[in-house]
């Protein structure tokens, strides 16, 4: 029993020492996208200043989802996968928004983003009950 309870403990900080390399990465990613985004308005005349911000809302949104889910009590398979899918997403995002339209009025982006944003909050909250749940049933 104390073998196994020392093996928990082991595990426990590798996990701790993960999630926070994962939380670092994340935020100089999203600092470093951030300046690159400032820095692509002030080389490019035609980089519209509402873009900027809708690119800028993205990136920002990215990274603290993607730092939520490093403070996350989730399984790591869970973590790699959902973090590889809300990057993709964001990327996605981010070039999707550099040729929307420069109005909030009549935009579809901005609404796909409001859904999207919506689905990324619903599945890292289904991953933390589908963990807690497993969870009670290791105790069973």
């Amino acid at each position: 029993m104390r073998v196994q309870f020392h093996h928990h403990l082991h595990l426990q900080n590798q996990r701790n020492n993960g999630a926070t390399i994962m939380k670092r990465i994340t935020i100089v990613t999203t600092v470093a996208m951030l300046v690159l985004n400032l820095t692509a308005k002030l080389m490019f005349s035609n980089y519209h200043v509402f873009n900027l911000i809708v690119s800028s809302v993205i990136i920002s949104h990215t990274g603290i989802v993607l730092y939520v889910l490093a403070l996350a009590k989730i399984s790591d398979g869970f973590r790699y996968s959902l973090s590889s899918i809300f990057v993709f997403i964001g990327l996605v995002g981010v070039i999707v928004s550099l040729f929307s339209s420069k109005t909030v009025k009549g935009n579809w982006l901005i609404f796909v983003l409001l859904a999207v944003t919506a689905f990324e909050w619903i599945i890292m909250y289904t991953a933390g009950v589908l963990k807690k749940s497993l969870d009670k049933d290791d105790y069973k």
